[in-house]
């Protein structure tokens, strides 16, 4: 799982770069150090997703599971934008 998570990431920044923020990424080339502050904000989303999901599965009854998991995806997703956008792809002015 460790493995994986870390090639999805590689692929993941990899594709920000060139296609969702490409309009800030111009001039900018693909690299190590941006690409460890991006595995840095996956890691944060994935807590995130982690910590809601088992925020509302301890709260709230098991035939909850699927909300959990949509609440934990979709503040995980939040984060990863969020943090993409504004710190590892931010414009540069």
């Amino acid at each position: 799982s460790t493995i994986i998570f870390l090639i999805s990431s590689i692929q993941n920044y990899y594709l920000n770069h060139i296609w969702t923020f490409s309009d800030r990424t111009v001039n900018q080339p693909v690299g190590l150090s941006s690409y460890v502050k991006y595995l840095f904000i996956a890691l944060a989303g994935l807590g995130i997703n982690l910590f809601l999901l088992w925020v509302i599965l301890f709260l709230f009854t098991p035939p909850l599971k699927v909300m959990a998991q949509a609440f934990g995806i979709s503040g995980g997703t939040i984060i990863n934008f969020m943090g993409s956008k504004y710190w590892i792809f931010r414009k540069n002015e």
